[in-house]
């Protein structure tokens, strides 16, 4: 089941993964550079990336040549 949270930036999902249990069954995908980031630019967050989430792959790259 795919469960779309907007809002905030993507943190109100990305808080939602942080507290859902670790089953192994949740999977978040953000998609927005912010969320790695996030407590150096908005402050106080409900969730710390560091240790709330373990980093399973990239999903894409993007590379440009000139």
């Amino acid at each position: 089941m795919v469960e779309n949270r907007g809002g905030d930036g993507g943190d109100l999902g990305v808080e939602m993964v942080a507290r859902s249990e670790p089953d192994g069954y949740t999977v978040g995908l953000a998609a927005s550079p912010r969320t790695p980031f996030a407590h150096a630019q908005a402050g106080k967050m409900r969730f710390d990336a560091a240790k709330d989430f373990t980093f399973i792959s990239t999903m894409w790259s993007l590379r440009i040549s000139w």
